[in-house]
């Protein structure tokens, strides 16, 4: 029997150029007990990944060659961050250790990103900190942990959000952080903002492009000067991708700098002195 050419392509694309061919036909033994069933690539990709993981022998196959590639592949000199000049906690030994989106979990955040957030709040004095999009919340107490005073909104647009935060403040309590962390069941776009008054604005909300462009012009006011603007640019929020490649190459924003590098999926922009949304208005 034939192997399907979706299988090879889709598990290239999975786990990366390096994937070894033990592994591989591994894999394709599965998918060809699914595809044929499975039409949407989205329950496809899911289902790929459950039948995987719930075959011991394969799954042990799958991570012992992920692992090994990810060791081949560690360079010290393409690792070290340019712009680390000291190790001051955990937080700044994040990239000895390989970064993806399989991280994802309470926090919808690379390990590598939530290293380099908890980096940047913690080395600031009593941040005032804004998250547009919660969700589950780990982001939210991970701001909290950092030091941040957080203003966290959701407006519950896919449901289930009042049970996500019983247990988000039940995990605050516990560890002491229920005064740094306001959490909102509210609309970004309908929130009362002063000029100047968040030292940071996380937006990990926005598919649409018009809202990521409404979110981003009512708040990018509320960032102080020096504070940054963080955006999740990832393919699940294009609306949001696309908004950013567009205010990168507006010159019309000249309060509004980008910081020359990503850290995974977030991009920062720095708030400095100039014209602005006014000029844009």
């Amino acid at each position: 029997m034939s192997t399907p050419s979706l299988s090879a392509s889709f598990l290239h694309g999975l786990v990366g150029p390096s994937f070894t061919r033990r592994a591989m036909d591994s894999a394709k033994r599965v998918v060809r007990s699914v595809e044929r069933t499975l039409l949407r690539p989205a329950l496809l990709r899911r289902e790929v990944i459950r039948c995987l993981l719930a075959d011991p022998s394969t799954e042990r196959e799958l991570v012992s060659d992920l692992q090994w590639r990810q060791v081949v592949e560690a360079d010290f000199d393409r690792q070290v961050p340019t712009d680390l000049d000291a190790i001051r906690g955990f937080e700044d030994c994040s990239w000895l250790f390989e970064s993806s989106a399989v991280n994802y979990s309470l926090s919808q955040l690379r390990f590598d990103q939530a290293a380099d957030l908890y980096r940047r709040v913690a080395h600031m004095e009593s941040p005032r900190v804004a998250e547009l999009g919660r969700y589950k919340g780990g982001t939210t107490l991970l701001l909290a942990a950092a030091g941040g005073h957080v203003v966290s909104l959701d407006n519950d647009a896919a449901g289930g959000q009042t049970e996500y935060d019983e247990a988000l403040h039940r995990a605050l309590k516990r560890f002491r952080l229920e005064d740094r962390a306001e959490v909102l069941l509210a609309d970004a776009l309908e929130y009362d903002l002063e000029r100047e008054s968040f030292d940071l604005v996380l937006l990990h909300c926005s598919p649409d492009y018009e809202l990521a462009w409404s979110l981003f012009r009512r708040w990018w006011p509320a960032v102080k000067a020096d504070g940054c603007f963080v955006f999740h640019v990832t393919p699940a929020l294009p609306g949001e991708v696309r908004m950013v490649d567009e205010l990168r190459r507006d010159p019309r924003w000249s309060d509004l700098a980008f910081e020359p590098e990503a850290r995974g999926e977030q991009v920062y922009a720095r708030k400095t002195a100039g014209g602005g949304i006014e000029a844009v208005r």
